[in-house]
């Protein structure tokens, strides 16, 4: 018997783009508006609140990319560079489900984000917009009325600006800016315009491979805004620093121990102690470090 390649047009992926797929969005199209008319917001918010178990959450990691502004739901969007769609469960897609189910979905996904403890993580500070201000899931949702946590993380060495080769005249030790605060205090201030500020949680985590405490300090001065601000507020704002350079003896960085420091005290010591602190932390761990 002979071999016959299969056409294009019966081959599985074919199949489940023309048949599978638009007979599941018509049934949960159609179950979703069954859910709107017989059920009381009550119990359809009891229902999403089983959905969004932790196990969803971390099964589906690029829901917090899409959340925390890293990705995109669209193949092509605006950031113009063309990449593959998310990979997220279908009932947050208000073409499967509806626009209102999909809404009252995605509104209980960021109160699980926070009861979970999975929050949404913020890669970079330029993203903290999308975060917090950006209809991310499409389906007219204002991130900043539902967040109750977020984790900021901020490479240090990337906030780093090149410095010019020639100054037009010599600067004091203290004259010297290791990072562009302005712009970084712009991209931090969109922090401020969340809507439930009492018991919000912020977690902002200080990576640095090359140590330079001037470059922490600078970083920490461009945060104090948001930190007194949501202090005042009742909010919680935790901020760590964390070595993520090269050990000593050449350690594989999974297999040690992660070398933290909590940078609560910068805000509440004179600046000259919290630099001789943080210096004679680092003096301890020194043996540590290459």
């Amino acid at each position: 018997m002979a071999l016959h390649a299969i056409p294009p047009s019966l081959t599985l992926h074919s199949v489940y783009e023309r048949s599978i797929v638009p007979y599941c969005r018509s049934w949960n199209l159609q179950f979703a508006e069954e859910l709107q008319a017989r059920l009381p917001v009550e119990l359809r918010n009891l229902i999403y609140h089983y959905l969004w178990d932790k196990d969803t959450i971390v099964a589906y990691p690029d829901l917090s990319r899409v959340a925390g502004g890293s990705r995109c739901m669209e193949k092509q969007c605006a950031c113009g560079i063309p990449h593959e769609a998310p990979n997220l469960p279908h009932f947050v897609k208000a073409d499967f489900v509806g626009l209102l189910t999909a809404r009252e979905i995605v509104r209980a996904l960021y109160d699980a984000f926070h009861l979970t403890d999975e929050p949404v993580t913020v890669r970079l500070p330029e993203h903290l917009m999308s975060a917090v201000s950006k209809d991310a899931f499409q389906v007219g949702l204002d991130p900043s009325e539902h967040l109750r946590s977020l984790v900021l993380r901020l490479k240090l060495d990337r906030l780093r600006k090149s410095r010019p080769l020639e100054t037009p005249e010599p600067l004091l030790p203290n004259d010297k800016t290791y990072i562009d605060k302005t712009e970084l205090k712009v991209w931090l201030k969109v922090l401020l315009y969340i809507k439930h500020k009492s018991n919000f949680v912020l977690e902002i985590v200080l990576f640095q491979r090359n140590i330079r405490i001037r470059v922490v300090e600078e970083v920490l001065m461009a945060l104090t805004n948001v930190w007194e601000f949501l202090h005042n507020r009742d909010g919680r704002v935790l901020i760590n620093w964390t070595y993520r350079g090269h050990w000593h003896n050449g350690l594989d960085r999974a297999y040690a121990e992660p070398l933290h420091r909590e940078m609560d005290d910068f805000f509440v010591l004179q600046r000259s102690f919290w630099r001789a602190e943080f210096f004679r932390f680092l003096v301890d761990v020194s043996q540590l470090l290459t």
